[in-house]
């Protein structure tokens, strides 16, 4: 976890993870977020096989 959210994501966005970073997170099934709420959300559908939302962040 890092609360500097300049680590992980693209520059200027946020709610997108890094492009250099994102095949290791494939790798490990790794999930990203910057709303747990959300994220939760997001894993709760995959698991339910549910279709999934897209959402924009601020």
């Amino acid at each position: 976890m890092s609360l500097n959210k300049k680590d992980f994501c693209t520059k200027g966005n946020n709610s997108i993870f890094h492009a250099n970073l994102q095949s290791y997170a494939d790798e490990v099934d790794m999930h990203y977020g910057n709303s747990l709420e959300r994220l939760i959300e997001e894993i709760g559908h995959k698991k339910n096989g549910e279709a999934q939302a897209s959402y924009a962040t601020e």
